[in-house]
């Protein structure tokens, strides 16, 4: 297939560029399938839609970010939304999938959900009451279901730490069973609280079945015996007691006949794959009744802002006409849409969000290809195609490169003129694909590069890269990495003659050798493992810089690849110098052996008689087994109300009692510890610890961690560089 290359060679190209990938963010999308007209998002429509969803599950919006996306339903068509409440705070989230009839498809509040929880724990709630509730919330959620569902076709499965109960509801009309279809629910089986929903598979348009058309059982089995008889097997069993399996010889249906089923009403042996399920897309009560807005639940400014972004979103119908007015691109526009979606991101750089819209088109036998634009805007982003042949035909004749690079650049002075304006070709991270191998007269496909310029100088981050086909001509492909960072101005930047005097004066210039051999092109080649055996090297003796060094163009400081200042000190062998601060400290040895483990503070001007604060002591505790220390400001440990709150929380000091509690728990103790009362505390200022505290210091004074001071504890006192890296020295060795 001559132009497989060129569907993946934009991407493949991608990573010969010398760039940091571009972080996306948060960012969600579903792939969907088109419809039978082109769909567009409603605002009116798809706020009616959430005002209900934000009424059903009464989700309180306060405090929480709220994002948005469309798409289409993959087999039915029918337009979907997903929304999404973010609480910065815990990290916690609510997620809910419906179409546009306000059929729920989905739910899950990751706050509420404590099946992943490690503690085990006795359930408050039986399996019965946790089904009451469950069948509740679904007839809530999906009041269409009532007739479809009963608690005596449920079934009941507790989580493996005994934290939640999944509950799952199969679906039955007049009492007979509809394979697959089923509704399942969490519920913490301490609170009560609905943490997951989920319809696996709902059937539309169920038609009614005459069952005095039905065959007698008899006439059944009969069938079975002659169509799909049994077949005589060995399985495994597991002994309990003896903790071994066992065979055992069977009946059983055979494998061969998995897909097979006897039609109820003619005794005949059909095939069914389960392939194709559906979702219900008509009203979740079963009507068409219209959605009634709940005062309560009103729509906040952000969520109505959101919807009304997506009303101005292009259309699958405006995305296949964008790309068939562009000259020269390879793309058919016979082909149908296949998927499309709508996604969010924000800005690795700045606040922004932006917004994209993906579609694919594909026909068997004829072809395919994706792009993404912005999905306000309709600028396409991204471009890539595969055109199906069966090799039997060979061009005539091929493009030159030239040619090929004056067809790219003319693509990017028409779409991307701005851009192209503001970019400069790439001469060594370019690619000609040969047709039948290097030395190949004819290519097969060719990829340029253009990478940004800002006030005249490279921005290897951002780029375009387009691909030509070899012997069309055409745009096969196009790829952007294109930020909105900004830039600081160079007009005070020293020469590059007074960045080298900055490297030379900071680095000792010395030479070293290379090994090399000759290949068969006669070009220098470095040892290696594929030839370290069987050539003869000479050694050439070499300068280099150091590597992911960079000089900084303002000052002429020294930096490492993290853009901090370059330590060119072995730190492993030289700890001693690097800290002159500990020479003679009682706490010395100790600092430093957690140094050498990798376990220090960014400050190295530290003091270890100064204090430490909560932000240094969370990541120092890092290191400690057990849950992440950030849990108690997540939670609002000491008092932090807000995300700003306990970020200027995480800037102040830290007082013995709270290191202590950060330790104890991430040993894995909180539970033991807050049990206080079968500690003794025997410290004698234990009045002035809170009484919910006496088990953590109690339990860190039995550990080791934290013994005291002439028989004190002293709770309020806040604690030093030392007796933080004492502490976690101690609590490591637990």
């Amino acid at each position: 297939m001559r132009k497989c290359l060129s569907f993946v060679l934009t991407m493949l190209l991608v990573f010969t560029m010398a760039i940091t990938p571009v972080a996306a963010g948060d960012t969600s999308s579903s792939q969907i399938k088109t419809s039978d007209s082109d769909v567009k998002v409603t605002t009116q429509a798809v706020q009616t839609v959430l005002q209900k969803v934000k009424t059903i599950f009464n989700i309180d919006d306060t405090g929480k970010e709220f994002s948005y996306n469309s798409s289409n339903d993959t087999e039915t068509g029918m337009l979907v939304y997903n929304f999404t409440w973010s609480d910065k705070m815990d990290d916690s989230a609510i997620n809910v999938t419906v179409d546009k009839n306000g059929f729920v498809r989905s739910y899950s509040n990751s706050k509420d959900d404590s099946s992943q929880e490690e503690t085990k724990q006795v359930p408050k709630l039986s399996k019965k009451e946790a089904l009451n509730i469950a069948y509740d919330q679904a007839i809530t959620i999906f009041p269409g279901a009532k007739d479809q569902i009963s608690k005596d076709m449920a079934t009941v499965s507790s989580s493996y730490n005994n934290t939640a109960y999944s509950v799952t509801f199969d679906r039955e009309i007049d009492g007979v069973a509809v394979h697959g279809n089923s509704l399942s629910l969490n519920i913490d089986c301490m609170t009560g609280a609905l943490s997951r929903y989920n319809v696996s598979v709902w059937a539309i348009n169920v038609q009614d079945i005459d069952k005095s058309t039905l065959l007698s059982k008899e006439d059944v089995q009969k069938s079975f015996g002659e169509n799909m008889p049994l077949e005589l097997t060995y399985t495994t069993g597991y002994n309990e007691d003896t903790k071994k399996s066992y065979t055992y010889l069977v009946y059983t249906p055979s494998n061969k006949d998995s897909n097979y089923y006897i039609d109820a009403r003619t005794g005949e042996k059909i095939k069914i794959n389960e392939t194709n399920r559906y979702y219900a897309t008509g009203s979740s009560g079963g009507g068409s009744a219209p959605m009634e807005a709940d005062s309560k639940n009103s729509l906040s400014a952000a969520e109505i802002a959101e919807t009304e972004k997506h009303s101005n979103f292009i259309t699958e119908q405006k995305a296949t006409s964008i790309l068939s007015s562009i000259d020269n691109l390879d793309f058919d526009k016979t082909l149908p849409v296949e998927s499309s979606n709508a996604t969010s991101s924000k800005s690795q750089y700045t606040d922004n969000t932006t917004y994209h819209f993906s579609a694919s088109w594909n026909k068997e036998k004829q072809g395919s290809c994706y792009a993404q634009f912005d999905a306000v805007t309709g600028e396409l982003l991204s471009y890539s195609n595969y055109n199906w042949t069966d090799g039997s035909k060979t061009p005539s004749k091929y493009i030159s490169s030239d040619s090929a690079k004056q067809k790219a650049e003319s693509f990017l002075k028409a779409q991307k003129s701005a851009k192209f304006q503001t970019s400069k070709f790439s001469e060594n991270t370019n690619r000609v694909y040969y047709l039948t191998g290097k030395n190949a007269e004819n290519q097969d496909s060719y990829s340029f590069n253009y990478y940004r310029l800002v006030n005249g100088i490279p921005f290897y981050n951002d780029y375009m890269c387009v691909t030509v086909d070899g012997a069309t001509g055409k745009v096969t492909g196009y790829y952007e990495n294109w930020s909105d960072a900004t830039f600081d101005s160079a007009k005070d930047a020293m020469t590059a003659e007074q960045a080298m005097n900055s490297y030379v004066k900071f680095f000792d210039l010395n030479y070293y050798y290379v090994p090399v051999t000759e290949n068969e092109d006669k070009e220098l080649e470095m040892a290696g493992w594929n030839n370290s055996f069987t050539a003869s090297f000479q050694m050439i003796p070499v300068y280099k810089y150091e590597s992911s060094i960079y000089i900084d163009a303002k000052k002429g400081s020294v930096l490492g690849y993290d853009l901090k200042p370059y330590d060119k000190v072995n730190t492993y062998t030289n700890l001693d110098s690097l800290y002159p601060q500990l020479n003679g400290h009682y706490a010395k040895d100790i600092v430093l052996k957690l140094f050498d483990m990798g376990i220090e503070v960014q400050n190295k001007d530290f003091d270890p008689d100064g204090l430490i604060t909560q932000a240094e002591f969370e990541a120092l505790a890092q290191n400690i087994g057990g849950s992440h220390p950030y849990y108690y400001y997540a939670n609002g440990y000491k008092g932090a109300a807000t995300s700003t709150e306990a970020d200027a929380k995480e800037s102040q000091p830290l007082t013995r009692i709270e290191a202590v509690k950060m330790i104890v728990d991430n040993l894995g103790f909180q539970k033991l510890a807050e049990k206080s009362s079968i500690f003794n505390c025997t410290f004698t200022d234990k009045n002035d610890i809170n009484s919910e505290d006496i088990g953590y210091v109690a339990a860190a004074k039995g550990l080791g961690i934290s013994v005291g001071t002439d028989n004190q504890f002293l709770p309020n006192k806040q604690i030093t560089y030392a007796e933080a890296f004492i502490m976690i020295y101690r609590a490591l060795n637990v």
